[in-house]
Formats: structure tokens, C-alpha cells, sequence
């Protein structure tokens, strides 16, 4: 799989330095139309190359997909197997102490996890950490004052997705070990069920399934309220951060206007920065989220 995940990367950095670029060429289309002196030919040479860009993206944005899709698919399709055949070449002492439903539940529910991250989520990890990178630098380019702003809530993003991390995967953890147990109750029932009906203990078997399940909700609404949280509070201090740099931004292009020496900002410039603003914004949204699937 290195020569597919090779490329894959190729065309990752394709669409994510195509996505990066697209924010500057809109200042410039902006910018252009309101030069007095350049007329239309400015506007149209912007627009050209915005729309070559955005298609340059688009192709790289098809090929990454697929390519990290197949990667992923071959790899969960090996691990399966040599995780299969892992078990099956242990001692009979080793099946004495494992229960059949936590092995079944391992050999499907936990190598789907796998496969969700080698697929999707480490191709959504990379493109939009290079999205950030790119985004950032180029947002030193137009303002770095304005940039300065925005980084002032880094820190406190990381220490709390770091203890957010920590707990949610502690209770990953004791909620896919609940899932096997009820998988285990589950199995030793239906396998003998003869000996259920003939003892009438459907209603047992009911109940202590029912009580597996119950500990893996009460886990999964546990895990639901800590997702729930850290997404508010990661949006909270994002918005507030892109509010701080939208008033900056705007009395910094007012001094301009005004005929102040202190800044050189134009109206594309504060636009193309919000809109690095907005790329940021959305790619540690995307983060928060892979950061608690990768947690599990």
C-alpha cells in the first residue's frame, strides 16, 4: 500500500494547496474590481485563474478520496484476516479464558473503528492540518497582526482537547467492553437455545442482555455529553476569535481608507483573510471531531 498511499498524498496536497490558494485570488478579484484604472481585464484574468485552481482541486479532491478509500479497504481487509488467524492459532486455554462474543466483537465492531480511521479520518486529518498550515501562512502574507489575533486561542484549545482526549478514551474503552459482554450473553444464549426454552429462561436471557446494554448507553450518553461540550466550547472560542480579527480587520482597512500611514489593508485583503478564517474555523471543527474518533 505505499505506492497508493504515496499518491494518495500527492493528490491531497493538490486540493488542499488549491483550497488554500482560493481565499488570496478572491482578494485579488475583489481588489481588481475596485482599481479605477485597471478596468475589466484585471477582473478577468483573477477569475480565470480562480476557476483553474478550483478545478485543479476538484480533480485532486476525486483522486485523494478513492485512493485513501482502496488504501483503507486493503488494509482492514489484511488486519481482519491476520487478526483471524491470530486467534485461531492460540492454546485451547486461551478460548477457555476469552469469551466467543468479545472475540467476534473485536474481529467486527473494533476493525470497523480501524477502518473508519484508515480511511477517512487520517485522509481528513492530513488535509485539513496542511489546510491550517497553508491558511496560516498565507494569512502572515496578507496581515500578521490580524493573524497574531487569531492565534492567541491556540493554546487554549490544546490544553482542553488534551484532557478531552484523555477522558474520552477511557470511556471508548468501557463501552466497547460492555458491547462484547452483551455480545458474549447474547451468543451463549441463541447457541443454546434448547437449553434456554427447556429451562424457561428466555426472561433471564432477556434481562441480562438488556443489562448490558444499558451499561454501554449510559457509557455512549456519558461519551454524547462530553462531545456535545467540547464542540460548544471549541466553536465559542473560535467564532469569538473570528469576531475579534472581523473588528481589527475593519478598523485596520477604516485607518486606510481614512488616509492613515499605519495601514495598508484593502477591502480583498480583509476579505481573503476572513475567508482563511473561515477554512480555519472549519478545519478544527472537522478536527475536534476526528480527535475523539481517533481517542476511541
Amino acid at each position: 500500500e505505499k505506492l497508493l498511499l504515496f499518491s494518495a498524498f500527492v493528490f491531497l496536497l493538490v486540493s488542499t494547496a488549491a483550497s488554500s490558494v482560493a481565499p488570496l485570488l478572491f482578494a485579488r478579484v475583489i481588489d481588481a474590481a475596485n482599481d479605477k484604472n485597471g478596468g475589466m481585464a484585471g477582473v478577468n484574468r483573477w477569475t480565470l485563474i480562480l476557476f483553474l485552481v478550483f478545478f485543479a482541486g476538484s480533480i485532486g479532491a476525486m483522486f485523494r478520496s478513492y485512493l485513501f478509500q482502496l488504501t483503507g479497504e486493503s488494509v482492514v481487509a489484511k488486519l481482519r484476516k491476520n487478526l483471524f488467524g491470530s486467534i485461531m492459532s492460540q492454546e485451547v486455554a486461551f478460548f477457555d479464558e476469552s469469551r466467543t462474543g468479545d472475540l467476534t466483537s473485536r474481529l467486527s465492531s473494533d476493525t470497523q473503528v480501524i477502518q473508519n480511521t484508515v480511511t477517512n479520518n487520517i485522509s481528513m486529518l492530513l488535509r485539513y492540518l496542511l489546510q491550517i498550515v497553508a491558511s496560516l501562512g498565507l494569512m502572515f502574507y496578507l496581515s500578521w497582526s490580524l493573524t497574531l489575533v487569531l492565534l492567541s486561542v491556540i493554546p487554549v484549545v490544546s490544553i482542553g482537547a488534551v484532557i478531552y482526549g484523555n477522558f474520552l478514551k477511557k470511556l471508548r474503552k468501557k463501552f466497547q467492553d460492555c458491547l462484547g459482554e452483551a455480545g458474549t450473553v447474547a451468543e451463549e444464549s441463541i447457541s443454546s437455545i434448547r437449553t434456554v426454552r427447556s429451562f424457561s429462561n428466555e426472561e433471564k436471557s432477556m434481562a441480562d442482555y438488556g443489562v448490558k446494554i444499558d451499561e454501554s448507553y449510559a457509557l455512549g450518553k456519558k461519551m454524547a455529553i462530553a462531545i456535545g461540550i467540547f464542540n460548544g466550547v471549541i466553536f465559542t472560542l473560535i467564532q469569538g476569535a473570528s469576531v475579534l480579527v472581523l473588528w481589527y480587520g475593519a478598523k485596520l482597512l477604516h485607518e486606510n481608507i481614512a488616509g492613515k500611514h499605519s495601514s495598508s489593508m484593502t477591502p480583498g485583503e480583509l476579505t481573503g483573510f476572513m475567508l482563511y478564517m473561515l477554512n480555519i474555523a472549519m478545519a478544527f471543527a472537522f478536527l475536534s471531531n476526528l480527535y475523539g474518533e481517533f481517542m476511541q
